[in-house]
């Protein structure tokens, strides 16, 4: 792998482990920025109300991390919470780097109408990095008997937005913190995921139901961004690497 220079950066989306760039006559830093998974909203089970929208992903941030050309680092993308007809939404996984280095907490799953889940953005106090650079995920917008938009991911400008209601569904939550979360339905109709690239997005919560259950919307994967701070390249002088030149 080619040398990166400062300020390039890699985005990771699926995988298990990065290879740190070879090429390089020392250390490298980099800055690493998580986005949790997106909780899915919940489903239309019941004539009196629709589901809730799922939480956002969580946002942070860890600087001037120190690490050496060539060695794997492993690190865990936060699933998107899974879509259902039979209840609440699924939860969002979190994202690591390196397990301790920087963590993203997922948003939880929108409750379906009687359910339990609190449709709950990814909390700060579940993600580690820097204490300057963390965001909240947005809500997911509480259910009628329209789904609740689900909620907006953390960013570095602040916490997400949450979902809203309204009478023809919810809509996600949006602005200018994270990524946006799906829809929520109008009623008798199936929440909305959110659309591709919007990582970390809550899913929009079902409408109720009308001769059969609703689906709720599933939440958006996380991702990982790194950014290269600091590198060291080799001197290369008129004979070669190492060589005094001019």
């Amino acid at each position: 792998m080619a040398a990166p220079g400062v300020g390039a950066s890699v985005t990771l989306t699926t995988g298990s482990s990065w290879n740190v760039p070879t090429g390089v006559g020392g250390p490298l830093e980099i800055t690493v920025e998580c986005v949790g998974g997106g909780g899915a909203g919940g489903a239309g089970i019941s004539s009196s109300g629709g589901g809730q929208g799922g939480g956002g992903g969580a946002y942070s941030r860890t600087t001037l991390i120190a690490v050496t050309p060539g060695a794997a680092i492993a690190f865990v993308i936060g699933a998107a919470g899974a879509a259902n007809k039979t209840g609440d939404g699924g939860d969002g996984g979190d994202t690591t780097f390196n397990v301790t280095v920087c963590k993203a907490a997922g948003g939880k799953g929108g409750k379906a109408y009687g359910g339990a889940k609190t449709g709950a953005g990814g909390a700060i106090a579940d993600c580690l990095g820097d204490a300057s650079g963390q965001g909240k995920g947005g809500n997911g917008g509480v259910l009628s008997t329209t789904g609740g938009g689900g909620g907006e991911s953390g960013w570095n400008v602040g916490d997400g937005n949450n979902g809203t209601a309204g009478a023809s569904g919810g809509a996600g939550g949006t602005g200018t913190a994270g990524f946006n979360g799906g829809a929520g339905s109008a009623p008798h109709g199936d929440g909305a995921a959110p659309t591709a690239g919007q990582y970390g997005g809550g899913g929009g919560g079902a409408g109720d139901q009308s001769g059969g259950a609703e689906m709720g919307g599933a939440g958006h994967a996380g991702v990982i961004y790194i950014t290269y701070t600091k590198t060291t390249q080799p001197y290369i002088g008129w004979w070669g690497a190492g060589g005094s030149g001019w």
